[in-house]
């Protein structure tokens, strides 16, 4: 035996039954057997052995490891098999064959037990018990057995004493039966009697677990992070050990406990995604809920998260590149990694935190290792070991790759880690900076305090952070907290007033600074984000350093304007000034307000001001362009000021050129009915040969059939000509107002000019615009899994009450929908953490919104808190969640007010707080998309039905 260490060297170890074949035979003038090889040292003219190695005389085909990851064992197709335990030597990891056995018949799975003292190989029709403390295994037990379908994986099952000799396994056949053996396994001082071990195998229970719904494969979970633990209790929070898979997409993943005393397992499905991936080709879960999902092609990949059973990664690799192979492993903080294994290449995936602000990955490659350099031979399989190192098997050779990796390399590069003088990171330490807990002064977690409501604590943290880096050096250590406590971001006592404050620091007023700030002022701003383009904060990158500088300046911003604006203005005041920045140092990036921007705005009753602050930021010329990169007609509720706003667009898209075309303002004056001011405009436009034609025919009265068609005529002339824009104002002129917005949204691609065209020309109460967001808008809320715009098209529809119960509920599951849901639908990104802040402002809003989150069970609700606190945790704003779950109040359960249950409860004392004020917009008027909306039970029948037999029956308790 010898030892491979990999520490010395960032190149792969090689173990190989080839090398120095050659030089042996020479040396030793024998004829070597393929799995034994020599080095001979020559000293005084006597060889001395110095080494051997030992390998395979097959290709490996498939690597196992222990579910520590100390131990694995390589097997080719010959049913050979070589145990491998990784140690220390005082090079560093060292990985040493341990064991060798060669089975006769076909092994099917393999599962390594005791750190490969032990292996049990699962075959078709029986399971055997191996011994490996010895360098030939022997095979010591041989347990047959029957089953209707044929054996897919096996399984360690957790047992309630760890250092017990007794194990439990399971395997889950086709048919979805489970079969469960018992192992007594002997103690390393326990030795053969009569040349066997005292060691038994037994099967201990069998059982059908059912749902045999077009089964494709089950697999077990790669023991990535702590090693499973038996529970008491059988519930979806303990770890998952097998995962199922249909051919139609729907995957679910297993637990199981044991029952010692009736001798059964009871299983459990922990969770259920239906992920529209069909025929799968590979699949891979680690017991860290994650599930990685290859299609047919073996070219796509997805990352799904069972708790919520949402998608968190999606790619597309080319054709030559098939994917063959997922591993998983994790940190000890249990943060994931995934290695997608390709013929000649291994690429590796990190979790990422989530980004809703920027909609940024949640995985991202760090590194990509090439064997093709090495070897000619393809991968035939890989694992990771507990420490890191990356196993590679290609050909008869095993390849130990170094757990380490450069932080000059291109891809940690564009991830911006904030390494500074690191060149070399372990891999945990790397997805550690990549995840875990923020610091207070990132610019994320800020971010989420601000939509969060907590404006206080962010000029708190700014203002802590300015002090801080008074007396900063580069190399210092900066606290996270910047010397706040982390009970002030979620403790409900009420701020201290400015003269309370001032009482309380006179105290200490020989220590105290009379400079000192109290709010986040501009002067305050411009002197930090100096200091923040002098020094390199060591938790920050660059970037997040220069987002940081953003976020300061904006929040001084806002705070001049606050004593004038409610808390959505300032919510949507910061992100689009912040948004205004980021376009100004990248000014070719086309980008957009999202929809969770324009729904603070349009719950905020300071739109007047907000109005002004937008226009001033354009300086006052406002184009259509700039309206639709601020959102301002979708937000804008009055609407008098939405006419007025409009037709200061409609004035400033015809000045904004130097020939002031009448065409550019056309669709703007004929939505504001306003054909005479256009007229005017035209008798100025001498300079446009269409001039007289054009007078000539807005001179008449559209109101005359003659006209309404000459009208159209010309509407359906500029489509062909694929004059868009003019083709949609001639539509308005003819009193089209259908065909108009249907030209926005079809050919234009410009929903929100459709949505205003359609406010502006017919009010909000417009069966177009009723028409628009029922057909159009909710069916893409649904297809993108949008929930803001979803909730947006529902308050605009009168349907207050369904706009709160889609903030909890997936869009899809709401309206019925012809287009079947994207990945994107499903994607992480559709459940913002900032939909339970919008949640609970309108919530207690209307009775409509009261009746709707009447109609969300407790559980629903409960659920929806737990994800989003889950959410914020895998954002690294764990203050947040905690503040989340600590302080949030359920509403009471509504109590039925008759017998019968016909009448309603009252909305108001579902109130935990009487004094809140409540709009009463009851009743609200029908819409279609009331039809549309799927019914929750049975309706009532509008004609008399004899009841059934059994149901008098059941009434009278038989």
């Amino acid at each position: 035996m010898c030892s491979f260490s990999t520490s010395s060297c960032r190149n792969p170890i090689r173990l190989s039954a080839f090398l120095y074949i050659t030089l042996t035979e020479e040396l030793c003038g024998s004829k070597l057997s393929s799995t034994s090889c020599s080095i001979h040292h020559r000293a005084n003219n006597v060889f001395m052995q110095k080494a051997i190695w030992t390998g395979h005389d097959g290709p490996v085909k498939k690597i196992v490891r222990s579910g520590s990851g100390k131990a694995l064992i390589s097997r080719t197709n010959d049913n050979e098999g070589l145990i491998w335990k990784q140690a220390s030597d005082v090079s560093g990891m060292a990985l040493r064959r341990s064991s060798s056995l060669s089975c006769p018949e076909h092994i099917h799975r393999s599962c390594l037990l005791k750190e490969g003292d032990f292996v049990i190989n699962l075959h078709h029709h029986s399971i055997s018990l191996w011994d490996a403390r010895s360098p030939a295994a022997e095979q010591v037990v041989l347990c047959p057995f029957e089953a209707a379908g044929k054996p897919l994986c096996l399984l360690p099952l957790p047992h309630p004493d760890p250092e017990s000799p007794i194990r439990y396994l399971a395997s889950i056949t086709s048919k979805m039966e489970a079969i469960v053996w018992e192992v007594h396994l002997p103690s390393r001082s326990q030795q053969k009697s009569n040349g066997h071990l005292s060691a038994t195998m037994r099967q201990f229970c069998y059982s059908d677990l059912g749902l045999q719904d077009d089964l494709a494969f089950v697999l077990p979970v790669d023991p990535a992070g702590s090693i499973p633990a038996a529970a008491g209790f059988l519930d979806t929070f303990a770890k998952d050990l097998a995962i199922s898979y249909t051919n139609n997409g729907v995957l679910r993943a297993w637990t199981a406990t044991l029952d010692l005393d009736n001798r059964s397992a009871n299983w459990l499905v922990t969770s259920t995604i239906e992920t529209d991936v069909n025929s799968p080709s590979l699949a891979s879960a680690s017991s860290i809920r994650k599930i990685a999902i290859v299609d047919r092609a073996k070219t796509g990949l997805t990352i799904w998260d069972p708790w919520s059973a949402q998608l968190e990664h999606a790619a597309n690799y080319e054709s030559p590149d098939t994917i063959q192979d997922l591993d998983w492993s994790s940190t000890p903080d249990d943060q994931s990694i995934l290695a997608i294994g390709f013929p000649y290449k291994v690429v590796i995936l990190a979790q990422m935190r989530y980004d809703y602000l920027n909609a940024g990955p949640a995985w991202a490659p760090i590194r990509e290792i090439r064997i093709k350099e090495l070897t000619s031979h393809p991968i035939g399989d890989s694992t990771w070991l507990g420490s890191g190192n990356l196993v590679i098997g290609a050909g008869n050779q095993l390849y130990v790759y170094d757990k380490d990796v450069a932080t000059s390399d291109d891809m940690v590069v564009d991830l911006s880690v904030p390494v500074h003088q690191h060149r070399l990171l372990s891999i945990f330490d790397l997805v550690t900076y990549l995840n875990g807990p923020l610091p207070v002064f990132h610019p994320q977690f800020l971010a989420q305090c601000i939509l969060a409501g907590k404006l206080v604590q962010v000029q708190r943290i700014i203002i802590s952070l300015f002090k801080a880096l008074k007396f900063f050096v580069p190399g210092d250590d900066l606290d996270s907290f910047v010397s706040l406590s982390p009970i002030d971001f979620y403790s409900e006592q009420e701020n201290l007033s400015s003269a309370a404050k001032k009482e309380m620091r006179s105290s200490y007023a020989d220590f105290a600074d009379d400079d000192e700030p109290e709010t986040v002022t501009e002067d305050l701003a411009a002197s930090l984000n100096e200091d923040l383009t002098k020094l390199a904060l060591p938790q920050l990158s660059s970037q997040e350093q220069f987002h940081l500088a953003d976020i300061i300046e904006c929040v001084a911003t806002v705070e001049k304007q606050r004593r004038s604006m409610d808390e959505n203005a300032m919510r949507y005041l910061l992100f689009f000034r912040q948004h205004m920045i980021r376009k100004g140092q990248a000014p070719t990036a086309r980008v957009e307000i999202t929809w969770r921007e324009i729904i603070w705005a349009f719950h905020s009753g300071s739109q007047d001001i907000l109005v002004d602050l937008v226009s001033r930021q354009f300086h006052g010329r406002m184009l259509w362009e700039h309206a639709r990169e601020s959102g301002m007609f979708m937000w804008m509720t009055d609407l008098t000021a939405l006419h007025a706003q409009f037709e200061i667009i409609a004035r400033n898209e015809y000045m904004k050129t130097d020939e002031k075309n009448p065409i550019d303002c056309s669709l703007y004056y004929f939505a504001l009915r306003k054909k005479n001011v256009l007229l005017g405009l035209w008798r100025m436009a001498a300079w446009n040969r269409e001039q007289s034609g054009t007078q000539k025919l807005l001179r008449n009265d559209f109101s005359e059939a003659r006209w309404k068609t000459a009208a159209l005529k010309n509407a359906y002339a500029l489509l062909g000509k694929r004059r868009f824009e003019y083709a949609a104002a001639f539509f308005l002129l003819a009193g089209n107002l259908q065909d108009a917005v249907n030209v926005c949204t079809h050919q234009l691609h410009d929903l929100q000019l459709a949505i205003a065209v359609a406010r502006v020309y017919d009010g909000d109460d417009s069966l177009v615009l009723r028409s628009l967001l029922e057909d159009k808008v909710l069916p893409q809320a649904a297809f993108e899994g949008n929930r803001w715009l979803a909730t947006w098209a529902f308050w605009m529809l009168g349907r207050r009450d369904m706009a709160v119960r889609v903030l909890i509920s997936p869009v899809y599951t709401l309206i019925d929908s012809p287009a079947t849901p994207n990945f994107q639908a499903k994607s992480y990104l559709s459940s913002d953490p900032a939909l339970v802040v919008l949640y609970k402002q309108l919530r207690e809003k209307t009775l409509q919104t009261l009746k709707g989150a009447s109609k969300i069970s407790p559980r629903a609700e409960w659920e929806f808190v737990i994800q989003n606190a889950r959410l914020y945790d895998r954002m690294g704003c764990d203050l947040l969640a905690l503040d989340l779950v600590r302080n949030w109040e359920f509403l009471k359960q509504p109590k039925e007010t008759s017998m019968n249950g016909n009448q309603l409860p009252d909305p108001r004392k579902m109130l935990r707080r009487r004094s809140s004020l409540v709009v009463d917009d009851m009743p609200s008027p029908k819409s279609p998309t009331e039809h549309k909306t799927k019914p929750v039970g049975k309706p009532a029948p509008t004609v008399f039905e004899e009841p059934d037999t059994n149901s008098l029956l059941d009434s009278f308790g038989f």
